[in-house]
């Protein structure tokens, strides 16, 4: 079994896809186990309540529900190692030239010392700008180096949808 943490934005591509479902239930029957950090969930909760989408549904209804059925049942707080460990990736994240504001990534780099921390193989994100950018990217790498801390490695959503086959899961 593979301990995985999904992004805020992999919510988003299950909810606006349309095997969303056969989606699902390929990740429920997966080697991944999903966890469920509280940050993540957050965010999938500040997305408007009006916002619609299919058949006349909400879609932060949506995406709650997929997070709730996917992600494990014990929630994971942002510890103060989680926040000690972003700053250190923020900081060498500047000095590897990395150009977003701290607010802006910040987000991201408790999701990525999460994922460290609590010893995550994968990390699914579609953040091609920040998260998966290569200096957030080397920054968590070269601070886990330094802590002999083992680095999670990151995909895209195409590649979740690869790695579970839910073309033969409908």
């Amino acid at each position: 079994m593979l301990q995985v943490l999904f992004d805020t934005n992999i919510y988003g591509k299950i909810v606006a896809d349309e095997q969303r479902e056969a989606v699902i239930k390929a990740i429920l029957k997966s080697h991944l186990r999903v966890l469920n950090f509280r940050l993540v969930r957050d965010e999938l909760r500040q997305t408007s309540k009006q916002k619609i989408v299919a058949h006349k549904r909400k879609l932060r209804a949506f995406l709650l529900r997929a997070y709730d059925e996917i992600a494990t049942a014990s929630p994971t707080p942002v510890s103060r190692n989680i926040n000690q460990l972003a700053d250190l990736y923020f900081s060498e994240y500047k000095r590897l030239g990395g150009n977003v504001g701290k607010t802006r990534i910040l987000s991201d780099l408790k999701i990525m010392a999460c994922a460290t921390l609590h010893r995550c193989d994968l990390v699914f994100s579609d953040d091609h700008h920040v998260m998966r950018g290569s200096p957030a990217i080397s920054a968590c790498r070269i601070v886990n180096a330094i802590g002999n801390l083992r680095s999670p490695r990151f995909h895209s959503y195409g590649e979740l949808k690869h790695m579970i086959n839910v073309s033969y899961c409908r």
